[in-house]
């Protein structure tokens, strides 16, 4: 039985954490602030890439701000030189700016947000320079036609290509098998671990031994050869050996 499918474009991994704000970026010109300066941006949100999608924009100040000081001309988003509609509002528990943008933003696009000079702290105070930076939303979750090789079947190592967009390897050749974790080597070949079927009970039909099982992929989903010539390795450790993850 046939035991994988694997999505290109689908951003296989592990996302462990996003940082909520991250340190001044490009647009951080201004000095730091001291009492009777003039209000700088302290901190900036989201920032780099693979933001998702339903990210809040946000900056927060070095003071407290004039709450009627922020509006769509002085607060400008951008996508490629486009505006971006969303709703602005000032949260004065963290002296902060929020945009959240609507509808979401799009995937795979690089987003500008510029806050101009002269918004004003409570005493009246206007930050002097224009404070902008950048960020990255992940790429969509669309399939990659390109993935596969295009339909079809057979392959080295049993990689039969149902569609353009999938790849389905049978490993146990008694019976099922089982993927347990998928990692992307730095090189982009995809490794595969879990478990294949090594012998059934041949009057129920039930695998009585479960052994290790590897398989890798080129980038473009086609069997590694250069792994094990069909880039397939399975391995009796034990009574019933798996890769698991916790």
């Amino acid at each position: 039985m046939s035991w994988l499918t694997i999505r290109r474009g689908m951003g296989i991994g592990l996302i462990l954490s996003l940082s909520l704000l991250s340190a001044c970026g490009s647009g951080g010109s201004n000095p730091s602030s001291s009492a009777g300066s003039a209000p700088v941006v302290l901190l900036h949100s989201p920032s780099g890439t693979d933001v998702p999608a339903n990210a809040v924009i946000s900056a927060i100040f070095s003071k407290p701000m004039n709450t009627i000081a922020f509006t769509s001309t002085n607060v400008i988003v951008t996508a490629n030189g486009s505006p971006v509609a969303g709703a602005l509002s000032f949260n004065a528990a963290t002296n902060s700016v929020v945009f959240a943008p609507t509808p979401p933003l799009n995937h795979n696009t690089t987003y500008t947000i510029t806050i101009k000079a002269g918004v004003r702290d409570t005493s009246g105070v206007a930050m002097v320079n224009d404070y902008s930076w950048s960020f990255t939303t992940t790429k969509s979750g669309s399939v990659d036609d390109s993935f596969g090789g295009g339909s079809g079947t057979g392959g080295s190592g049993g990689g039969g290509r149902s569609s353009a967009v999938a790849v389905t390897t049978q490993v146990s050749l008694v019976g099922s098998s089982e993927a347990k974790a998928v990692a992307i080597q730095k090189d982009g070949k995809i490794v595969v671990a879990g478990s294949a079927c090594g012998s059934k009970d041949s009057t129920t039909g039930k695998c009585t031994n479960w052994d290790f099982a590897l398989v890798r992929y080129d980038a473009d989903g086609n069997p590694d050869t250069s792994f094990d010539t069909d880039g397939i390795v399975t391995t009796d450790i034990g009574c019933d050996d798996a890769i698991c993850v916790e």
